[in-house]
């Protein structure tokens, strides 16, 4: 597991509405990309967003409609993960 992935999943959990079983994702592209982080895909974050729900299942959850409160600086994205993704 990369340090990226160990820092999100480490992450997640505090950064979720226990009573809403809401998930938030930050996607920073335009003041972050050139200088300090590299280009992640949508996809690699809601991997992480589907693995975050499973595990709510697993503890016995009952989580009726998936949330994600999703934060970035690209206009387009949104599109995109509605698109790919039914939540």
């Amino acid at each position: 597991m990369t340090l990226y992935q160990n820092n999100i999943i480490q992450y997640s959990p505090s950064h979720c509405y226990s009573s809403l079983k809401l998930f938030r994702v930050q996607v920073r592209r335009t003041d972050k990309l050139d200088i300090e982080a590299a280009f992640h895909p949508i996809e690699e974050y809601m991997q992480y967003v589907e693995e975050w729900y499973k595990q709510q299942l697993v503890q016995g959850v009952n989580v009726t409609q998936k949330r994600v409160y999703l934060a970035t600086d690209v206009p387009t994205l949104l599109e995109e993960v509605t698109a790919k993704y039914a939540f």
